[in-house]
């Protein structure tokens, strides 16, 4: 027999009624629409008024860069092209790697407005397998937990990705985050399901943003998952040939690393600003003194070497958040960056979803990690937005405590309701 008390086992069929799953799909299909209206129509370029987004330009003119046999890694060049498209001169140089060049130089391949509908469908297809990965996560669980066939989850977890401000965010500014994220939580499923050379593949597909998939190879470097680590880098370097053959390979690494270190001189980008994540911004936002980006990635490998000391003890559920949590709450990222959060989001949803105390808790994280950073702007004070933390930082302890201790499963076999 089911219990329908205590722990909150509920079968398939005794949760929602028809009429309330079919208000579960309404959700959905409203932040989708959300998605779609706010995100992707503003960025498709189907609406003559509305401008290219700044980002979309930064590719754009890196693209034209190699199409013409320029390096997009020299200011100069680089900077004439953007002003073509943006209207003014950059104001930052080119930060990506060489395996970015395949994917700049496609949309150099069609023009302005063609390009900006590519990308802007190639964002909401990320934004659609973000919510798909995510429910997927908790439905394909081993073993299966009490959440995993709840109707609830097939309606919250999609509708809690999409609603995401971050999704709509990056959808708008023409940016490449949300290929990333996806890409990076797919591999992360495969290597769950033991397919370590599709999650070699999407890691180094998803190495045009380095910055987000070292702490995840360290991972699996510490696992020793060889044919995984050989296909990530096998795949990356395929996609440095385009640079390669044009620039050297050499010239085009030191081209990215000159540059990489002026990423956090700009203002946007240096710790303790409004937009930037973490809490090294945070303590940097209240005047101490923060170690370099590097140190704090250093730091941040350290933690994960020592969950991987524990890895006996953690759930295999947690550790793409854990991972992921890690790297953009202790080392850097910026808030809207917290796609990447989504696994954490998943994993606290599996084992901690079934106990009705929690509710109120993640109801509360999750409408303050999700409140827009447009509504601390029209405050008058972006610098609010590290309250934020508290709800990240909570969720990644939790979701720590949770894996120690991972509880059985009741029940195997929730689709029964006797």
């Amino acid at each position: 027999m089911l219990r329908r008390r205590g722990n909150f086992y509920w079968g398939q069929y005794t949760i929602f009624s028809r009429v309330q799953s079919f208000a579960g799909l309404l959700i959905v299909a409203a932040a989708f629409a959300i998605v779609a209206v706010c995100g992707f129509l503003p960025a498709s370029g189907l609406r003559s008024q509305d401008p290219a987004p700044a980002d979309f330009n930064t590719f754009y003119a890196a693209g034209q860069c190699y199409r013409q046999g320029l390096d997009p890694g020299d200011f100069d060049s680089y900077s004439k092209l953007y002003e073509q498209y943006e209207g003014r001169p950059a104001d930052a140089p080119w930060f990506y790697p060489p395996q970015a060049a395949p994917f700049v130089l496609l949309l150099a391949l069609f023009p302005p407005r063609a390009a900006m509908l590519l990308l802007a469908l190639a964002n909401l297809a990320a934004a659609l397998a973000l919510a798909w990965l995510t429910l997927r996560w908790v439905t394909q669980a081993r073993p299966l937990r009490p959440v995993s066939h709840w109707p609830l989850t097939l309606w919250l977890l999609p509708a809690v990705a999409l609603a995401t401000p971050a999704v709509t965010h990056w959808i708008k500014s023409g940016q490449v985050t949300l290929l990333a994220a996806a890409l990076i939580f797919a591999g992360w499923l495969a290597a769950r399901s033991r397919r370590d050379l599709l999650a070699g593949l999407l890691f180094g597909l998803a190495a045009f943003k380095p910055q987000f998939v070292v702490l995840t190879l360290l991972w699996f470097l510490l696992e020793r998952r060889w044919l995984l680590l050989v296909a990530t880098l096998a795949v990356t370097a395929a996609l440095s040939i385009p640079s390669s053959l044009q620039l050297g390979f050499c010239h085009g690494l030191t081209a990215f690393l000159g540059n990489l270190h002026l990423h956090g001189r700009q203002p946007l980008n240096q710790l303790g600003n409004g937009l930037v994540m973490g809490l090294p911004s945070l303590l940097a936002a209240v005047g101490l003194p923060m170690p370099s980006p590097l140190a704090l990635l250093a730091a941040a490998a350290l933690l994960v070497v020592g969950l991987w000391t524990m890895r006996r003890h953690l759930s295999p559920d947690s550790l793409p958040g854990l991972v992921l949590g890690v790297q953009l709450i202790f080392a850097y990222g910026k808030y809207a960056d917290m796609v990447l959060l989504l696994p954490l989001a998943a994993g606290l949803w599996l084992l901690a979803g079934h106990r009705r105390s929690s509710w109120p808790w993640l109801l509360a994280g999750t409408l303050l990690a999700w409140t827009p950073t447009r509504v601390f702007i029209a405050a008058g004070h972006p610098e609010w937005q590290h309250i934020k933390m508290i709800a990240f930082v909570a969720g990644l302890v939790a979701l720590f405590a949770l894996a120690l201790r991972p509880e059985s499963p009741k029940i195997k076999d929730l689709s029964s309701t006797s």
